[in-house]
């Protein structure tokens, strides 16, 4: 310690023991010291030099400051610098060293000399100050700027006290015109024409107050030439400890997007009602900032392209039409697949009039496809300078492609719309059945002439006009199927009698938002064949029914027969053989027994003789025979044949 306070108080020699003891303790916190003798060789290190480089003091003791030498400075830096101590001058400067670890660090150095009696250098004192994250901050920093540099984007740091610009980068240079000097005068507000300080300051109190993150948001930068650059921000707050902080705004032109954009809008807003492919002509003549654009169909036989919008440099063009063959646009349509050609299109289409005669130079084609992926057509953009091939100018081209085959498709069903209505008409006009139709307010759109014989009237008396003031009659027969119809919407089918024309009439309502149309049939006649067909179908059962009673009274008949001759033949028997002398009574009740089957075989007579043919009359044909002879009771005989036959 003696030594030590020898050579500190070389330098401060009016000091006492005890401050330079307070004061070797403040250099061993903040600095790094170590003494060389005039050979360079340390003799005395600190506690920093030992923490920082990572040696252990008996390491460092005795050894040349080589032992921390990184190699990174030339030999020439440690010549001049040994050359300035040798003379009893101060080195000062920032030394790149080297850890026991293999790691680089940084140091701010001084170098002092201390004197001996004859004025002569005995040793040195180094006093260092680690300064690698300061070095390691700026290196980044520096890279750091040299990727903004390089970047498309525009990037402008401000501090937050003065809203000054402390950093601008090429970009930034290239988008507002001043050179970087200029800038690095100036503020944000000096290039928002549309937003004064106090509007500025209010905008970034979300960031300072850290109630976001990040803000983006599109806004207007003015050019140094006056031009208006629309921009989109992307803001960010980094608070320091020292001061207000900085404002890092990432800023990007962003006048092709809204170019693109505005062209989206406009097919999207394209009015169907006007030449909606002029509009679209237009829209991608101005946003792809070429001379001509158009849309043209495929002609019926395959041959040509028929324009149907076409943009000629400021304005619309005339509608033409030209041969596929040999075109660029013939190719996009025969392979339904995009075409860009840069430049020169003449020499790879020298048999193009078109491109010839206005002197093309670039081309640009996008196939029509409809819902089958078919090829309707072509969108084009031509220009009489080169083009490039960006992904943004493609997809605008798909998407008006897109907008302007489903144009076309519309275009050509709305056609065979009309000439499917055309036809349809000529139908209804001719047939015999009626029609009618009626808007939402009851009023007659349509009649043709059926319907109005039905009603017996003329069209032109009811073209327009109400049906409750022209045909209040027809309207209350007609209003509940009508209103059903309407309600529902749904078809309605009803048939009814209509009094005053003493007609049945079949009704078919088919109702739409629109109104409902009315289909009509005369079924009078079906009516009175329907009616008919039911009172023949009633005879046939009634006959159907009385055929089958007959069959079963015939069966019954016959039947009831057998039985009667079994009993008139056996009371005959018996009023032969069992009745004598004093059996008067039994005769009597035999011969009335008789009688009674006598009147009931003329009664099965006459049902047989009014209209029943049974299929066997006479004798019983049961699982045996019989048969009666009638004649004189003395003489009747009746035989029964079976299985054992039987002779009385």
């Amino acid at each position: 310690m003696a030594s030590e306070n020898r050579i500190l108080s070389s330098e401060l020699p009016k000091l006492g023991l005890a401050p330079l003891e307070i004061l070797q303790k403040v250099f061993d916190q903040h600095a790094i010291i170590s003494v060389t003798n005039v050979a360079g060789i340390i003799t005395y290190a600190n506690d920093k030099f030992c923490e920082v480089s990572g040696y252990q003091r008996d390491e460092l003791m005795g050894a040349n400051h080589r032992i921390v030498k990184s190699d990174n400075h030339p030999s020439e830096f440690f010549r001049g610098m040994w050359r300035t101590i040798a003379q009893g001058g101060i080195w000062q400067g920032q030394i790149q060293n080297r850890r026991k670890d293999g790691s680089d660090y940084w140091v701010q150095t001084t170098i002092m000399p201390v004197f001996n009696d004859q004025g002569k250098p005995e040793q040195y004192i180094s006093i260092r100050t680690d300064v690698t994250r300061q070095v390691l901050s700026q290196r980044d920093l520096s890279k750091f700027k040299q990727l903004l540099d390089q970047t498309l984007d525009s990037v402008f740091i401000f501090d937050a006290e003065h809203l000054s610009f402390t950093y601008v980068n090429m970009g930034a240079v290239e988008q507002v015109g001043y050179t970087e000097p200029e800038l690095l005068t100036m503020g944000p507000v000096d290039i928002k024409p549309e937003i004064d300080e106090q509007q500025f300051r209010t905008m970034l109190l979300p960031l300072l107050n850290n109630e976001v993150d990040s803000l983006t948001f599109e806004a207007v930068h003015q050019h140094k030439s006056g031009q208006q650059v629309p921009v989109e921000f992307f803001l960010q707050y980094f608070p320091e400890h020292d001061n207000a902080g900085q404002f890092i705004a990432i800023v990007r032109d962003i006048t092709e997007r809204k170019r693109i954009v505005d062209a989206l809008e406009a097919l999207t807003v394209a009015d169907p009602a006007k030449n909606v492919f002029h509009s679209i002509a237009r829209s991608v003549a101005e946003a792809l900032g070429v001379r001509w654009a158009g849309v043209g169909k495929i002609s019926e036989n395959g041959d040509n392209i028929e324009l149907l919008g076409f943009r000629d440099t400021d304005h619309e063009g005339d509608l033409f039409t030209c041969m596929l063959k040999g075109t660029p646009s013939g190719d996009v349509c025969r392979q339904r697949e995009p075409l860009t050609i840069s430049e020169q299109v003449v020499d790879d289409y020298p048999d193009d009039a078109l491109l010839r005669d206005i002197g093309a130079v670039s081309y640009r084609g996008e196939p029509l496809l409809n819902s089958d992926g078919q090829g309707i057509g072509v969108l084009f953009a031509i220009d009489d300078k080169p083009c490039g091939e960006g992904a943004t100018e493609r997809a605008l081209m798909r998407i008006a492609a897109k907008r302007a085959a489903l144009e076309l498709q519309r275009l050509q069903a709305e056609h065979m719309a009309q000439s499917r209505g055309d036809r349809m008409h000529e139908t209804l006009e001719r047939i015999s059945d009626g029609f009618f139709s009626l808007d939402d307010q009851w009023r007659f759109t349509y009649v043709n002439p059926s319907a109005a014989n039905i009603f017996n009237t003329a069209w032109y008396k009811l073209r327009g006009k109400c049906i409750w003031n022209v045909m209040p009659d027809v309207a209350s027969f007609f209003q509940v199927h009508l209103r059903r119809a309407m309600q529902e919407q749904n078809r309605v089918w009803i048939e009814e009698f209509y009094e005053p024309l003493n007609r049945w009439l079949a009704l078919y309502v088919y109702p739409s938002p629109e109104g409902v149309s009315v289909y009509i049939q005369d079924v009078s006649e079906y009516k009175r064949l329907k009616l008919e067909h039911q009172r023949m179908e009633k005879q046939v059962q009634q006959a159907q029914k009385m055929d089958a009673i007959g069959q079963l009274t015939a069966g019954i008949a016959h039947d009831f027969n057998n039985i009667l001759a079994s009993i008139n033949g056996y009371t005959d028997l018996a009023l032969t053989r069992c009745v004598g002398e004093g059996q008067e009574k039994l005769q009597e009740y035999l011969e009335q027994v008789y009688k009674a089957g006598e009147r009931a075989r003329d009664l099965i007579q006459q049902m047989m003789d009014d209209g029943v043919q049974p299929e066997h009359r006479g004798g019983y044909d049961g699982p045996g025979s019989a048969t009666v002879n009638q004649g004189n009771s003395e003489n009747a005989a009746f035989h029964f044949t079976g299985q054992h036959p039987v002779e009385f």
